[in-house]
């Protein structure tokens, strides 16, 4: 009960319905790679959903981590670091296992930066920007960092090849729009849950083990049809 106390229903439930985005597209991505059915998961209109899906779990990022920091600012920056460095450590430590587990299946398009990746150096890199309080110039940074991200990405980043990559430009802006905008909103504390929010509150393991389940199943059910 003290943990439910502890959360916001309504960020969990966003995550939740980022979490069932994330598996839909998967599921799209395992089908298109093992049955060899053309789906169009990396062309518009599909891939819209990926970028839809990363952006609410980074925009999230941001939001979570600005509220975590209104509760133990005043414990002092010691506290502060120590919360988010042991939480980026163990993001990047999954991170770690991500890397290495694609570099064997995957070698030529392993994930060397992905999206816990990115979270976990976000973690380290938000920390001055907590203490940045001025809203305006806060969000002129965020939007001058995608910008700029789209313009690098444009001109040096084309023959990146990886299952997922998420540079720190332009995704960075987003986590600090995020932050934003868990300033201006203002959650009451309450225990009410719903599925979504559930789901929500177990985001990380989720995300490690949907694809193993994912490619295990569709994997096995290919086998059964070839028969």
């Amino acid at each position: 009960m003290k943990n439910s106390q502890n959360r916001f229903w309504q960020i969990d439930t966003a995550r939740g319905i980022a979490i069932l985005g994330m598996i839909l597209y998967h599921f799209l991505v395992d089908v298109e790679m093992i049955f060899e059915i053309p789906i169009g998961v990396f062309e518009m209109p599909i891939v819209l959903l990926a970028r839809a899906v990363a952006t609410l779990f980074i925009f999230l990022l941001g939001m979570s981590a600005v509220i975590k920091f209104e509760k133990i600012k005043k414990e002092g920056v010691e506290i502060v670091l120590l919360y988010f460095g042991k939480r980026a450590i163990q993001i990047g430590l999954w991170a770690g296992v991500i890397s290495l587990v694609t570099y064997f299946l995957f070698p030529d398009n392993f994930i060397f930066f992905g999206i816990l990746h990115f979270m976990s150096i976000s973690l380290i890199l938000i920390v001055p920007f907590l203490y940045w309080k001025n809203k305006i110039t806060l969000l002129i940074f965020g939007i001058l960092l995608i910008c700029l991200g789209f313009a690098f990405q444009n001109i040096f980043l084309k023959n990146i090849s990886s299952l997922d990559y998420f540079p720190l430009l332009p995704w960075f802006g987003v986590v600090i729009l995020g932050m934003i905008m868990g300033r201006i909103i203002k959650f009451n504390k309450s225990i009410k849950t719903n599925f979504l929010a559930n789901i929500g509150q177990k985001s990380l393991l989720i995300y490690l083990l949907h694809q193993p389940i994912l490619w295990g199943g569709l994997w096995i059910l290919k086998r059964i049809i070839l028969q």
